[in-house]
């Protein structure tokens, strides 16, 4: 059985959030989600590049992008200055390419050292939770995953509730887009290693892990029969939107160099990902109702958004 913190029931957190495991039990809904990954963050080519899934970006005239940008910050506790006005003007082209009722598009910034406070209510009205990468410099973005720090804990589970509920979509680049699985091991490409048994991803994908070829070219993508395992490249991303309609996963090619190797690529990785995503639908996890390892458990089916005390 699948154990995991991440889509904790909120029972015991100071903040006043509704438990994932009430809300879903009291309203019925059905587990969703809005996943982007990428090798490489906005610009116009990428950005006409991802695929106009209809559901992605919400039906409304507003939308609240949330950029999180602590793997490039300089130091855990100040943030570089952004380019607010190219991230509106981005994100906006990207949201009304794929649904016209975008009229407008605010873009702040969120940082997982901030007070706990200003973050769980800027996630509170996020439509689109945006993550930008990190390398192998950027010490500090660490401690966001440490499993003994309870802030961060809770703030990890807090957005991985919100993509998984259909809340918000997010975009996680290079770094962020293997965070967004259950394990971090890219000690061949970066050297850093971040054990399970001391650090935890956001695991929106169930038992799910993000395969990252970077650096490696077209011929360098292997693509497994293990179920688990979820590619993205050096030059492909992909895109997952599912709800009561629609379950729709795709590989799209994100880079111009060796366009058409690259897409050869990402048709064999969209066939894997319609398999993934029928398995996605029948997965059950096991997840505690608190952080203390004797707390109650109880399950989650992914396919009705059920839950039930373990």
């Amino acid at each position: 059985m699948y154990i995991s913190v991440a889509i904790l029931a909120q029972v015991c957190s100071q903040q006043a959030f509704i438990s994932l495991h009430c809300l879903l039990v009291a309203f019925g809904l059905s587990l969703a989600m809005k996943l982007l990954l990428t090798p490489v963050g906005p610009s116009d080519r990428v950005i006409g590049w991802i695929p106009r899934i209809a559901g992605f970006i919400p039906t409304k005239q507003h939308v609240c992008v949330l950029v999180c940008n602590d793997g490039k910050d300089s130091s855990s506790n100040s943030c570089n200055p952004l380019d607010i006005s190219y991230y509106e003007r981005l994100f906006k082209k990207m949201c009304k390419l794929s649904n016209k009722v975008v009229q407008t598009v605010s873009v702040e910034v969120i940082s997982f050292f901030e007070p706990d406070t200003d973050f769980y209510d800027k996630i509170h009205n996020c439509d689109f939770f945006f993550m930008a990468g990190f390398t192998t410099h950027v010490k500090h973005v660490e401690a966001i995953f440490r499993r003994d720090d309870e802030s961060m804990t809770l703030k990890r589970m807090a957005v991985a509730n919100n993509v998984v509920t259909n809340k918000m979509a997010m975009w996680g680049v290079c770094g962020s887009a293997v965070a967004c699985g259950t394990s971090w091991d890219m000690q061949g490409i970066s050297g850093r290693v971040l054990p399970n048994s001391l650090y935890q991803m956001l695991e929106v994908l169930a038992d799910g892990y993000i395969c990252y070829a970077a650096c490696s070219g077209p011929q360098g993508i292997t693509i497994t029969d293990n179920l688990k395992q979820w590619h993205i490249s050096s030059g492909t991303g992909l895109i997952i939107v599912t709800n009561d309609r629609l379950q729709h996963g795709e590989s799209f090619v994100c880079v111009k160099k060796h366009y058409n190797e690259y897409r050869a690529k990402c048709a064999a990785i969209t066939r894997k990902m319609v398999i993934q995503l029928e398995r996605l639908d029948s997965m059950v996890s096991h997840y505690r109702s608190e952080q203390a390892i004797n707390s109650k458990g109880w399950f989650l089916f992914w396919g009705t958004g059920k839950a039930a005390w373990a």
